[in-house]
C-alpha cells in the first residue's frame, strides 16, 4: 500500500490495521519461539549424541580392547598382528 493510499483511510480502517499486524506479530513471536525451543532440544540432542559417540571411542581408544585396540594401534603383547 502506498503513502497516498494510507493517508485517505479513515482512523478506524487504520487502527484494523494495526491490530491486525499486532496480531500477526504476535502469532509470529509464538512461532518464533517453537522454533527455537526445537532447535535447542535438537542442539541438546546432537550435544548428547555426540558426548555418547565421544565417550565410546575414548572407551576403545583407552583399552576397552577388541575392535577399538586394533584401530588405535593398541594391541597387548600376546596379540601384535602378524606381519
Amino acid at each position: 500500500m502506498t503513502d497516498k493510499e494510507l493517508r485517505r483511510l479513515s482512523r478506524s480502517e487504520l487502527l484494523e490495521m494495526l491490530i491486525a499486524q499486532t496480531e500477526e506479530n504476535s502469532q509470529l513471536k509464538i512461532r518464533l519461539e517453537q522454533a527455537e525451543a526445537q532447535l535447542r532440544d535438537r542442539r541438546i540432542e546432537i550435544d548428547k549424541a555426540g558426548s555418547l559417540a565421544e565417550a565410546a571411542l575414548q572407551r576403545c581408544l583407552s583399552g576397552g580392547g577388541g575392535r577399538g585396540a586394533a584401530v588405535s594401534g593398541k594391541y597387548p603383547a600376546d596379540q601384535q598382528p602378524a606381519g
